[in-house]
């Protein structure tokens, strides 16, 4: 675990964008106060990671999102790694050779799949629409737990 969201691994990056989420949430119904951000973010970081920041810069303030008012897109983040697994199964569904590919240096092939399947549409579909489309299946976290699990349980019980 990292106090830092962009230097914290995989598995731990989402909890700083759950905690970013929380607040953010708390903040916008009311039920929390600016003057409370510090101390309920320690909290969160304690309570989901198991680490405490000693200084703003280790905590809440780690990066201009909110001194510059950026609120509520932090979950996209997320999406777009739950998506990013979602399109990688397809890709590997739609090319069983794909390994290959990339141990020789061949991204074109990738490039292509994103063109036919993602690309052409442009703005026409909506984003659902285009995941349905693109992967065959209603947008799931089924492959990126699946990811996770691989990388983290069963890589680390080999």
């Amino acid at each position: 675990p990292s106090f830092i969201r962009i230097e914290a691994d995989e598995m731990t990056y989402p909890m700083h964008i759950f905690l970013r989420f929380d607040l953010e949430e708390k903040l916008i119904e009311g039920e929390l106060e600016v003057n409370d951000i510090p101390d309920a973010w320690n909290d969160g970081m304690q309570e989901r990671l198991g680490i405490r920041p000693t200084t703003f810069s280790e905590g809440c303030m780690q990066d201009v999102h909110w001194p510059t008012g950026m609120f509520g897109y932090f979950p996209s983040y997320s999406l777009g790694a739950i998506l990013a697994a979602q399109i990688k199964a397809s890709i590997n569904r739609d090319i069983p050779d794909i390994g290959q590919h990339i141990e020789k240096g061949n991204f074109k092939i990738i490039t292509q799949w994103l063109s036919q399947h993602i690309h052409r549409h442009g703005s026409k579909l909506k984003p659902m629409e285009l995941v349905k489309q693109a992967t065959g299946e209603n947008f799931t976290s089924t492959y990126y737990i699946q990811h996770l699990e691989d990388r983290y349980l069963r890589e680390s019980s080999k």
